[in-house]
C-alpha cells in the first residue's frame, strides 16, 4: 500500500502558512521539496514529507489550530481542475461521491466511505494500513475540507449537523466550533461528518453538467497518469518490513537493490520518478513498526528504539516526536486507555523483535 500525499494539499498547508507570515520557499527548502512539484495538483509525495512539512509550520507558526486553518481555507476554485470539477458536478451527493473517489486514488492509506445512515450522509475515514495510526491533524484537517467543499458546492445551504473524532481535543473545543458550526464529539468509536441526507440530491450552486463531464475526463488521465505505480515501493516495503523484523539486517540501498534485481542507480532513479527516496521509505517503515510495537504493553521502548536502529533513545525521541508530534510514553498512554475502553482495539505483534 502506497504511502504518498498529493502535492495539493502541500498547497493547502503553503497558503495558509503563507497567510500566517511563512513564506512558502523557506518550508519548500526545509523539507527538501520543489516549488516545481506544486505545478500539478496529482504529483505526490510521500507521507513521511508530508507529515514533516505541516510539523514544520506548526512549529512556525504555533497554531495547534492549523489543520483546521487549512481545512476552512481549502476552497474549490483556488485549486485548478479538480476544485472546478467538484463545483461544477449537477447534485451535491454527485460531487461528494467523485470527492471520495479522488481522496481514495491520492490517499491510498486511508479509506473513506461515503454512508447514509439516521438521515445522515455521513462521510467516515479509517486506516487501511494494519499498524498505521491516524494522524489527528491530518483527519482534523480532512473532515474540516470536506465540510468547506459542501458548502462552497451547495453556495452555503449544507452545513454539517454532527462531527466525530476518536481523539482528544487538539485546541480549543470552540475553535472547533467555529470552524465546523458545531461541537465535535471527542473520544468517538469513529471519525466522520454528517450532513442531512435530505438536502444531498439538490442541485450545486454552479453546476454545469456539459463542463464538469469534460473536466471530470482531463482529471481521469492526469489521476491515472500521475498516480504513483505502487509495484516497486510495495515490493521494497515488504523486504524492508521483514528486514525490520529480524533485527540487524542490512537495510542499505545496496543490499535493498540487490534484492530487487536493480543497480544502485537504477533504483534511486525509480524512486525519484515515483516522487519518494530510500531514505524516506526506510523511516515510513520504522514508523508504522515502531507504532505496531508501542502498542504492545510487553515490549520496551529501548529495545524499540534499538530495533528499529536507532543506537540512542535521543535521536528515536525526536524522531518519533517528528512522526507523531508526540512522545512514545504518551502514545503508548492513550493506546493503554483506549485498550481499556475497547479491548480489541490491542493486538499483541508476536513476530516483534525482542517479543518475549
Amino acid at each position: 500500500m502506497p504511502l504518498y500525499s498529493p502535492s495539493i494539499h502541500i498547497q493547502m498547508i503553503l497558503d495558509v502558512a503563507k497567510a500566517l507570515g511563512v513564506p512558502q520557499t523557506s518550508i519548500l527548502d526545509q523539507a527538501e521539496l520543489s516549488s516545481d512539484l506544486l505545478s500539478h495538483p496529482f504529483s505526490f509525495v510521500s507521507r513521511t514529507q508530508y507529515q514533516a512539512l505541516f510539523q514544520d509550520v506548526l512549529a512556525r507558526t504555533r497554531r495547534v489550530d492549523l489543520p483546521l486553518l487549512m481545512g476552512s481555507a481549502a476552497a474549490g476554485k483556488k485549486y485548478g481542475l479538480i476544485g472546478h470539477l467538484l463545483l461544477g458536478i449537477p447534485t451535491l451527493r454527485a460531487s461528494a461521491e467523485i470527492a471520495l473517489n479522488l481522496n481514495r486514488a491520492a490517499l491510498g492509506y486511508l479509506d473513506f466511505q461515503w454512508e447514509t445512515s439516521l438521515g445522515l450522509a455521513q462521510w467516515r475515514i479509517r486506516s487501511q494500513v494494519p499498524g498505521l495510526s491516524q494522524t489527528e491533524w491530518e483527519i482534523e484537517f480532512l473532515l474540516c475540507m470536506v465540510k468547506t467543499a459542501l458548502q462552497e458546492i451547495s453556495g452555503g445551504t449544507v452545513s454539517p449537523i454532527v462531527v466525530h473524532f476518536t481523539h482528544t481535543p487538539r485546541a480549543d473545543p470552540e475553535e472547533y466550533r467555529r470552524h465546523f458550526g458545531v461541537l465535535p464529539e471527542f473520544g468517538a468509536e469513529e471519525n466522520f461528518i454528517g450532513f442531512p441526507d435530505l438536502l444531498m440530491d439538490s442541485p450545486t450552486a454552479y453546476a454545469n453538467a456539459p463542463l464538469a463531464a469534460t473536466l471530470k475526463t482531463h482529471v481521469d488521465q492526469d489521476v491515472q497518469q500521475k498516480t504513483p505505480d505502487p509495484l516497486l515501493c510495495s515490493r521494497l516495503r515488504e523486504w524492508l518490513l521483514s528486514g525490520i523484523e529480524k533485527s540487524g539486517a542490512n537495510l542499505s540501498l545496496k543490499a535493498a537493490a540487490t534484492r530487487l534485481g536493480l543497480t544502485e542507480r537504477t533504483l534511486q532513479n525509480r524512486l525519484r520518478e515515483e516522487g519518494t527516496r530510500f531514505s524516506i521509505l526506510v523511516e515510513d517503515i520504522r514508523q508504522q513498526a515502531t507504532l505496531a510495537g508501542l502498542r504492545d504493553p510487553a515490549n520496551r521502548i529501548g529495545q524499540i528504539a534499538l530495533s528499529m536502529g536507532f543506537s540512542e533513545e535521543r535521536s528515536f525521541f525526536r524522531a518519533f516526536r517528528r512522526w507523531t508530534g508526540t512522545t512514545p510514553q504518551a502514545y503508548r498512554e492513550r493506546m493503554r486507555v483506549l485498550n481499556r475502553v475497547s479491548p480489541s482495539a490491542h493486538t499483541p505483534n508476536p513476530a516483534w523483535p525482542g517479543h518475549p
